[in-house]
């Protein structure tokens, strides 16, 4: 298995190569339909997603300040979430499991340090540590559907905080709020999650800008070691 980053070059190799000589949205969703191209397991995936995600969190921070600015709480969007039965079965399953079943409330992050956050706050915290790519553990079922992240914010040497990210549930808050335009493209999260673990977008994404990204990752930090 290749750790997360190596995982993403693979992977954005591969999809850069679906658009080298035309952009034809229909036959390529087409061949993944048929399994043509799925190459990678549900976790090579999933771990993917992850990154667009982070990508989109920093890639957005004007928008991110115009909701803060108009005062958006996410308090609707986290009931909407609570009551979307897409996700009634991820729900059932992290309350089943050891590691979250004392959760009660829905949210984006649960921190270790017992730090009660609102929604807002919480978006922050997990854009900071992308921004300094302080998570990885990654925690998936046994078919490879990744459920959640380790994550940590750290300055100067000092831990602010540490806890978990609910990967449905960021997704989700991703995919309705932090829809961009880079360069003519539509920057938003691969459809193939949606043939491969139950995800339930079909979207594609920049992959010049993630590329760049990730270059820039590869020379700057190690990643956390993964869990599967």
């Amino acid at each position: 298995m290749l750790n997360y980053l190596n995982n993403n070059l693979v992977l954005i190799n591969e999809y850069q190569n679906l658009y080298f000589q035309e952009i034809n949205i229909d036959k390529i969703i087409e061949r993944f339909r048929t399994g043509e191209i799925i190459k990678h397991n549900g976790f090579d995936y999933g771990r993917f997603r992850v990154f667009i995600d982070s990508c989109l969190l920093l890639l957005n921070k004007e928008k991110l300040n115009d909701y803060y600015k108009n005062g958006y709480s996410f308090k609707e969007f986290i009931r909407e979430v609570e009551n979307d039965i897409h996700l009634k079965d991820y729900f059932e399953f992290i309350k089943q499991e050891p590691l979250t079943n004392d959760i009660s409330n829905i949210c984006l992050f649960h921190s270790f340090e017992n730090k009660k956050k609102k929604p807002w706050d919480q978006i922050m915290t997990i854009r900071n540590s992308m921004a300094h790519m302080q998570y990885g553990n990654f925690f998936s079922q046994e078919n490879g559907t990744l459920i959640l992240y380790w994550l940590y914010n750290k300055d100067d040497g000092i831990r602010k905080d540490s806890g978990i990210v609910f990967e449905f549930v960021l997704h989700e808050l991703i995919q309705r709020f932090l829809i961009i335009i880079v360069r003519g493209f539509c920057l938003k999260i691969p459809f193939f999650q949606n043939i491969l673990c139950d995800y339930r977008r079909k979207v594609f994404g920049n992959i010049i800008s993630m590329k760049l990204h990730l270059e820039y990752v590869m020379k700057t930090h190690i990643m956390d070691t993964i869990k599967g």
